[in-house]
């Protein structure tokens, strides 16, 4: 029983594209220390367009086999029995409940939907109409009942193949109807006259094209599993606002773009005092009513929705029983004790080894007790992408990894919101009116904190309001910088500080590693998917390994490089270039 899952960087490509926007460092909300985050598809649900795409379409001497569907039309020339059923018939079976067929007969040519079939006369004449007929058989292969679809409005003898034996045409309106279908039903479609008598297509003449599939209410296995209808129920908006969350990001529009959104932390404007990348607003700041330049016109020493004790966690299934909180603290006793700050609309997951391999139990499936299993909804899911070798194949897993939790030393408040709470934890948000110019405005930049002499300290942008004679109030949140985070980072591959290039033998047997060393935190940024990528760690060492698949051909192979970040500052990268050797000239 296996359900496929979707990465997180395709989802937010389609959100891009469906909306015309882009996010900008949307990698940075794709974050994993190995193969970026996955959403498991954990309903089954079917779809419209793919059901039509696996209709199967019966035309004169034609066999097709596909999936559950499967049937014949026009093998011989006439079935005097119904019950006989090993020729001749259009014939389908399934093995759902509640579940339907859509049937649709289409002219072959002009307006008409028209078919031949041969015929030796019985003693009462040439048949005058042709009935459309579905029948449906239980298991053993008595009939349950028939139906007719379609009635022709005309039947016309066209000529004659010899010894007695007609060639006639016969005529329907085209046909496009829904039909519902009990459990475990066989449904046969075929010609039959008023005399009871079945027929097939000529299978030297034009046929009828009949087309004929299943209305799944669910995704019937084996099928392609349509990824769409089964995507967690989560607005696109709530989706990026989850990934955020989990990232300590927060958006900002850009002023050259009104379609891009922007991605910030605490972090980057920590780094960006770091590397004095600072506005000076000194010489902006006006008096206030107290002809003051040296205080605020007003401060605020918290924000709203913010408590003493703020709770990030999942939404969490009853069968996830490690706890996955993290808080974030502030020491003021003037503001509400706890709040619940982060729901994500994600349950985490447990791991357990199956066959050798640790990977998330995302309880979809139970034992029946008879040979099956019994199928039922879990709330949706996030997790991270692992490599992992499963019948010597290369196959990529999912796994709720100790970083995904909130709590704990390798959480994400730890390591996402560590300068947040630093921030917050004296949290001190001044106002002050300042004279910014149109060009002030245009260049502003959230990343860039500013410095003002009369106070002497550096704030971050919290919020600019514009008003008449370009005076603006401004809130400025103060920044506490020291020791927040590492001045410079590096990121090396085998000790050295640059990218690498890697030829790969053609038999695609032996791969390459680089030994990683940076003060960062080191994650797959892009590969190219025909490549097996992945992160781990030996002996308390991390590694970056390289697979090429088998090059049979007889030109070299030029892969997308594969490109190495660090989550905390998104201009350190690396790359590896990857080539690959043919077998043969």
């Amino acid at each position: 029983y296996l359900h496929p899952s979707v990465q997180v960087k395709t989802i937010l490509s389609a959100i891009e594209k469906y909306n015309g926007i882009t996010i900008d460092g949307k990698e940075r909300l794709a974050y994993s220390k190995n193969l970026g985050p996955i959403i498991p598809l954990v309903s089954k649900n079917g779809d419209e367009i793919l059901n039509e795409a696996e209709a199967l379409r019966f035309t004169a001497n034609s066999t097709n086999f596909k999936n559950q569907i499967y049937g014949v039309l026009g093998r011989g020339n006439i079935i005097k029995d119904p019950h006989e059923i090993a020729y001749g018939s259009c014939t389908t079976k399934f093995n759902k409940t509640d579940l339907s067929v859509h049937i649709t007969i289409k002219p072959s040519n002009g307006t008409g939907a028209y078919g031949y079939f041969t015929h030796r006369p019985p003693e009462w004449g040439d048949p005058k109409e042709m009935h459309i007929m579905l029948t449906e058989l239980d298991g053993n292969s008595e009939i349950v009942k028939s139906t007719i679809l379609g009635t022709s409005y005309n039947v016309e003898l066209v000529g004659s193949t010899g010894d007695g034996v007609n060639v006639y045409r016969f005529n329907f309106v085209p046909l496009d109807i829904t039909y519902p279908l009990i459990e475990n039903t066989e449904i046969l479609l075929h010609y039959e006259d008023p005399a009871g008598e079945i027929y097939i297509s000529n299978p030297y003449s034009t046929p009828l094209t009949v087309n004929i599939w299943a209305n799944w209410t669910d995704c019937a296995f084996p099928t392609r599993f349509p990824v769409a209808p089964n995507l967690p129920d989560i607005s696109q908006g709530d989706f990026i606002l989850a990934l955020m969350s989990m990232n300590g990001l927060f958006a900002y529009a850009d002023k050259d773009s009104p379609n891009t959104i922007k991605l910030i932390s605490i972090d980057d404007i920590i780094a960006n005092v770091q590397n004095n990348d600072i506005i000076d607003w000194s010489d902006r700041v006006i008096l206030n009513d107290f002809h003051r330049v040296d205080m605020p016109d007003a401060s605020i020493f918290t924000i709203d929705d913010l408590a003493q004790s703020n709770i990030l966690d999942y939404d969490n299934d009853d069968d996830v029983k490690t706890d996955t909180y993290g808080t974030i603290t502030i020491r003021n006793e003037n503001i509400e004790k706890e709040t619940e700050l982060v729901s994500l609309p994600f349950s985490a997951s447990e791991n357990a080894t199956t066959d050798g391999v640790n990977c998330a139990v995302v309880p979809i499936y139970e034992d029946n007790g008879k040979g099956g299993a019994n199928y039922s909804e879990c709330s949706p899911r996030i997790l991270s992408g692992r490599g992992a070798f499963m019948s010597g194949i290369a196959r990529c897993i999912g796994v709720f990894d100790p970083w995904m939790k909130f709590g704990g030393e390798e959480g994400i408040v730890k390591t996402r919101y560590a300068s947040y709470q630093k921030v917050v934890d004296r949290l001190r948000i001044i106002t002050i009116r300042a004279k910014l110019t149109a060009l002030d405005l245009y260049n502003l930049d959230y990343t860039k904190p500013v410095y003002i002499a009369q106070f002497g300290q550096i704030f971050a942008i919290y919020s600019v309001e514009t008003g008449e004679n370009d005076i603006c109030d401004c809130q400025l949140l103060k920044l506490k910088v020291d020791g927040v985070v590492a001045a410079t980072y590096y990121l090396r591959l085998d000790g050295k500080n640059e990218d690498s290039q890697w030829v790969a033998e053609a038999d695609g047997i032996n791969g390459t590693a680089y030994a990683i060393t940076s003060n960062g935190t080191p994650y797959i940024v892009d590969y190219d998917s025909r490549l097996y990528v992945d992160l781990y760690e030996e002996d308390g060492d991390l590694y970056l390994s390289i697979y090429a698949p088998e090059n049979a051909g007889t030109e070299e192979i030029n892969y997308n490089p594969v490109i190495l970040g660090i989550q905390e500052n998104d201009a350190v990268r690396r790359q590896v270039a990857v080539s690959q050797k043919a077998k043969s000239a």
